[in-house]
């Protein structure tokens, strides 16, 4: 899952942090201690909203943005692609990032909805430079019996990113 890589990226980043703890400083010695540290509660749970948003939110979302705006004209790939970012990309970062929050059990409802607040002007500047033109070559090139296996590849990469930030609360 893209959360395991995210964790372990967030562990190694601890562990390079000059705050860790003498227990994590051997991490990348060994396979078995890469796998001990992952949070297999919070891999459960974005393995779950990974399966909900890959398996039904994104392919009925790019079927119906191919019925309503037909063909592939430069015009038509520009209204599916920020269309899918100004509607379904806010919403599902938005729902990703709070769902990981409220599943952390450290923070509380108001820490979650600043959090996302804080964070999802720059998720969604983001969202445009990766989505965009995934999408403009999704419209226009992949089949759409391939579009849900192409999707679900870079879905599982931006999940790494959006697992990242929902998980990177600054210290106040």
């Amino acid at each position: 899952s893209s959360d395991a890589l995210a964790q372990g990226m967030e562990h190694h980043n601890d562990t390079n942090d000059h705050h860790t703890h003498p227990q994590h400083s051997s991490y990348l010695a060994s396979s078995s201690s890469a796998i001990s540290i992952i949070d297999w509660s919070r891999f459960a749970s974005a393995g779950a909203i990974g399966m909900f948003f890959g398996g039904l939110v994104y392919p009925t979302a790019y079927a119906k943005l191919d019925i309503l705006f037909h063909g592939v004209s430069l015009s038509a790939l520009l209204k599916k692609s920020l269309v899918e970012i100004a509607t379904v990309g806010i919403f599902v970062n938005s729902i990703s990032m709070s769902s990981r929050g409220f599943l952390r059990r450290d923070k509380d409802f108001q820490e979650v909805v600043q959090h996302v607040v804080d964070e999802l002007p720059t998720v969604t500047r983001n969202d445009c430079f990766v989505w965009l033109p995934y999408n403009m070559l999704a419209f226009s090139v992949v089949p759409p019996v391939l579009r849900p296996t192409t999707t679900a590849f870079m879905e599982a990469s931006w999940q790494t990113y959006i697992s990242l930030v929902s998980h990177d609360y600054k210290a106040k």
